[in-house]
C-alpha cells in the first residue's frame, strides 16, 4: 500500500512525489526488506542450532547417574541400607544408582592376611 502512494500517488490522491524521491524510497524499502529477511533467517538457523544443542544436553544430563547426600553404611559389613530400609552389598548399591562398574582385587594388608605364607607383610618388600 505505502509502496503503492509512491509508485502510482494518482489511486489514492495523494501528494505526488518527485520520481527521485520515489525511486530513494522504493530502494531503501527493497534493502530494509532484503536485511530484515536476512537477520529473521540467521535468528532462525541460530535458534535451531542452539535448540539442538540444548537436547543434546538434557539427553546427556538424562544418561547422569549421580549419587549424593548421607548414604548409611554398616561398619562392619559395609553394606548400604536403601531407601525401603534393606540392606545390600555396596557395589549392588552403587551400580543400581550410578554408571560405576566394578572390578575386584585384593589390596596387600587383605592379601597377607588371608594368604600370609604366599603374600609378605606389605612394609616387607
Amino acid at each position: 500500500m505505502i509502496l503503492g502512494i509512491f509508485i502510482f500517488p494518482e489511486w489514492t490522491g495523494a501528494y505526488v512525489f518527485s520520481t527521485e524521491a520515489a525511486t530513494r524510497f522504493s530502494l531503501s524499502f527493497l534493502i530494509v526488506g532484503v536485511i530484515s529477511y536476512s537477520l529473521e533467517s540467521l535468528r532462525n538457523y541460530y535458534y535451531q542450532q542452539l535448540e539442538t544443542e540444548h537436547n543434546k544436553l538434557r539427553l546427556a544430563l538424562d544418561e547422569v547417574k549421580t549419587l549424593s547426600g548421607l548414604l548409611p553404611i554398616c561398619s562392619t559389613c559395609k553394606k548400604i541400607r536403601d531407601d525401603q530400609g534393606y540392606w545390600s552389598q555396596i557395589e549392588a548399591y552403587i551400580g543400581a544408582h550410578s554408571d560405576a562398574e566394578f572390578t575386584h582385587g585384593i589390596c596387600p594388608e587383605c592379601a597377607h592376611k588371608l594368604y600370609p605364607d604366599i603374600f609378605p607383610e606389605p612394609g616387607e618388600l
